[in-house]
């Protein structure tokens, strides 16, 4: 896959995605919230939320006292959970969309913003995590943001699905799974040395219940599966 190709890609998904109707996806989001999926990702790593994020932060391991950015927050489910598990990390949500936003826990900083022009000057923060959101992204653009607002040894944590369908994941969901490839040698151009590569063991059970299971194969989650990713900024 070459640039031109990529490009196409996120156009094609960003044309599909519902982010450029802000009310369609609060309408949307508030009734998953509402049946209890406010961590809103297919692949659990555990049986309950508490337990699915605690094994996330597990495998992210930010240094005490770290300043977080979650880039494609959502509402926040992720963070909020992590800060009750940590309580000694400091959280920023940044989400393009301000319906979930405005759902996000209180008590957390809150920045409307894309994850492709991240509003903060370089170094700003010990860590920054993407929890199912680089595919509405361009992957080489994201992480160099990312990069750009970590100081030397920050982090990048990476949850997401991959697929070997990316049309079909694009067309169904406006969503385009990044490979492996694609991710790691992206973080190298941006001076991010890989500590965890991982297709970890996994769960659709819950999110299977929340929308049926034709719904489930229908929009392609079936065509993916899970990745964790950390990276260690090396360069100034």
């Amino acid at each position: 896959y070459n640039a031109h190709c990529l490009l196409r890609d996120f156009e094609r998904a960003r044309a599909i995605a519902p982010y450029g109707d802000d009310a369609r996806v609060g309408h949307v989001t508030r009734m998953l919230v509402s049946h209890g999926s406010g961590i809103l990702q297919t692949h659990k790593l555990a049986p309950t939320d508490r337990d699915h994020v605690a094994a996330l932060l597990d495998r992210f391991d930010p240094p005490q006292g770290a300043r977080v950015l979650d880039a494609g927050c959502g509402v926040g489910a992720v963070a909020e959970i992590m800060a009750r598990i940590r309580s000694d990390l400091r959280f920023t949500l940044l989400n393009i969309s301000g319906a979930q936003l405005e759902m996000a826990p209180a008590g957390m900083e809150k920045v409307r913003a894309d994850i492709h022009a991240l509003p903060f000057p370089a170094g700003r923060f010990d860590a920054v995590m993407f929890n199912y959101s680089l595919g509405h992204g361009l992957l080489d653009t994201c992480l160099a943001e990312a990069a750009r607002v970590l100081g030397p040894g920050g982090i990048v944590f990476i949850y997401d699905l991959e697929t070997c369908d990316h049309d079909y994941l694009i067309d169904r969901l406006g969503y385009r799974p990044h490979s492996r490839h694609e991710i790691l040698t992206a973080a190298r151009r941006h001076g991010l040395s890989v500590d965890v590569v991982e297709n970890p063991p996994s769960s659709t059970d819950d999110f299977i219940r929340l929308v049926g299971s034709e719904a489930f194969a229908a929009f392609g989650f079936a065509r993916a599966w899970p990745m964790v990713y950390r990276f260690t900024k090396v360069s100034a």
